[in-house]
């Protein structure tokens, strides 16, 4: 009887990789995955923080379109306002992971007034620690990000003229002086957006100068302007508020 070639030939199976080979592979290929993995996380962090830092220059130029007096006067309720400001930023700004400038840019109103028609403009900057050394040798570490945001300015009367004299007549007797219609002007602080609209028309004042902040819903009042309106005697037809939460 002939013996059996047993010679592996070209057709046949081939050897199996032994897991030795597989674990150097997985050990050259993890620092890469790992560096891609990180880079990735980077730029995500980034896109998150510019995102929460836009928001937060909108949260500013809205309070500013609002209180657009405050850095033209200098009583205490424009110091307050001014503080307000401040708090509100740093707050908003408390949840990125990036470091503010230690002086707070103030608001800019770049129409050139800070009534009706203009606009409250505020401008931030931001330096962001990035976590890859790589990509802070790239970019720079740590990274500055600008956000710009403006809104109207929603405070001030639409042109209101004082009450006019009537020219002298023949007659002896005096022509009075017509005067607008004055109403007392409710508290609004602590109530709803929705019942603080129809207090405001009890009172006598058009519901069309009832104006909610951005995003009507119905909120509880906090703010009001002007704050110094309660209980003051205005003009009915022309006289404007502005709530907000």
């Amino acid at each position: 009887m002939g013996v059996a070639d047993t010679r592996r030939t070209g057709c046949g199976p081939r050897p199996r990789r032994s897991s030795g080979q597989s674990i150097v592979e997985l050990t050259l290929m993890l620092p890469v995955l790992l560096l891609i993995l990180l880079v990735v996380i980077d730029f995500g962090h980034l896109f998150l923080g510019w995102v929460n830092l836009q928001n937060t220059a909108r949260i500013g130029a809205d309070f500013a379109a609002t209180h657009s007096g405050a850095w033209t006067a200098s009583d205490q309720d424009a110091i307050d306002a001014q503080e307000r400001y401040q708090e509100l930023i740093k707050r908003d700004a408390s949840t990125i992971n990036c470091s503010l400038p230690s002086t707070l840019p103030i608001p800019t109103f770049p129409d050139g007034n800070t009534t009706l028609n203009g606009r409250a403009q505020v401008n931030l900057t931001c330096d962001f620690q990035l976590l890859t050394p790589l990509v802070g040798n790239v970019v720079g570490n740590p990274l500055r990000m600008s956000a710009s945001a403006a809104f109207p300015i929603r405070v001030g009367l639409y042109g209101v003229a004082p009450p006019s004299t009537p020219m002298p007549t023949a007659t002896p007797a005096p022509t009075p002086t017509p005067t607008a219609k004055l109403c007392t002007v409710p508290t609004l602080i602590g109530k709803k957006t929705n019942p603080a609209s129809q207090d405001w028309a009890k009172a006598g004042f058009d519901p069309v100068n009832f104006l909610v902040s951005i995003g009507a819903n119905n909120y509880t009042i906090r703010t009001e302007v002007p704050l110094f309106s309660d209980g003051t005697e205005q003009y009915c037809a022309t006289f404007q508020i502005t709530v907000g939460p």
